[in-house]
């Protein structure tokens, strides 16, 4: 028996295997539409330029080209590959702002933030006004809470609670009398310190 064997060779004919012959033929042959795809994906005609440069870079840093099945989706997987590093690089790069114009820009906006002496203040409003709530009996507390807290009508807080909506009223004049009172006679009592 004659044995017949095929040679086994694992690329196709004229397919390249030195790296500079792969490169420059996909870049040959792939150039004008890689550079279309960056520059409608960048909108920026030097920054396409320079990553199909890059493409090109790295076909000829390609370990096997024989192992290259199809050039194009090479060189459209090492764009792909690229735009995604460049658009990471953009994102993370530190913006540059003209400190003059930022200057002149925030002089014009009023200052919102509040300051440390007010944020204390306001803390301490909110927790004596808790204390003159927690005073308050159960019914005037629900009702002040209900009108406050839940901005609900006397009528929606009348039907929640089962009483009649001059009921309400009633208990929260009660309950804004109460805190004003208890209020302003802890103000008096800071001012005397």
């Amino acid at each position: 028996m004659v044995n017949q064997s095929v040679p086994q060779t694992t690329r196709e004919a004229g397919q390249p295997t030195n790296p500079s012959d792969l490169a420059t033929r996909a870049f040959e042959e792939f150039r004008s539409g890689l550079y279309r795809l960056l520059l409608r994906r960048l909108r920026n005609s030097e920054t396409a330029e320079d990553l199909a440069q890059e493409v090109y870079l790295r076909l000829l840093r390609t370990a096997d080209p024989a192992g290259v099945r199809c050039p194009q989706a090479y060189v459209y997987r090492i764009a792909f590959n690229l735009l995604y590093e460049f658009r990471l690089r953009e994102r993370d790069r530190p913006m540059v702002f003209d400190s003059a114009v930022v200057e002149h820009a925030t002089d014009q906006l009023p200052d919102e933030a509040a300051r440390p002496d007010e944020i204390y203040e306001h803390t301490a409003q909110t927790r004596e006004f808790e204390k003159a709530v927690q005073q308050l009996p159960p019914m005037q507390r629900a009702v002040l809470r209900l009108a406050t807290h839940h901005p609900l009508s006397h009528a929606q807080i009348a039907e929640k609670l089962g009483i009649s909506v001059s009921t309400v009223r009633n208990h929260l004049y009660k309950a804004i009398d109460h805190c004003r009172h208890y209020l302003a006679a802890g103000s008096a009592s800071a001012r005397k310190e």
